[in-house]
């Protein structure tokens, strides 16, 4: 895996299918190469963040920003559609205080539903 110093780093759940969807979208999005997408598996192992557990990469997505800040959920995902110029509206948009609040309820139902079987990091 090769890492360039201001690549957003994305951290997902590769035994679920829905969350390997998302991340092949992102992938096709990233024209300029500006994400890392890293299944939460290998992320761990190589401890890419102090504070990223198995817990929080069952939970939600994860994004290492690259000044080392860690986003999960809703606030990552906005943040990285906030770095790809097809979708930087979409992160516009999310990060608007009431959309926020919506966008996170809606996170935490979707991610609490994704697998019909438990999910593994």
């Amino acid at each position: 895996m090769l890492m360039r110093n201001r690549q957003v780093i994305v951290v997902y759940d590769s035994d679920c299918g829905f969350c390997r969807w998302c991340a092949a979208m992102l992938k096709s999005w990233d024209k300029a190469e500006r994400l890392c997408l890293v299944p939460a598996a290998q992320a761990l192992s190589l401890q890419l963040h102090p504070q990223l557990t198995p817990e929080r990469c069952q939970q939600a997505l994860q994004v290492i920003l690259p000044d080392g800040q860690l986003l999960s959920g809703w606030d990552g995902l906005t943040a990285v559609a906030m770095r790809l110029p097809s979708l930087r509206w979409l992160g516009q948009l999310g990060a608007l205080p009431l959309m926020r609040v919506v966008g996170r309820t809606f996170y935490r139902f979707v991610a609490t539903h994704r697998c019909r079987r438990r999910c593994k990091v």
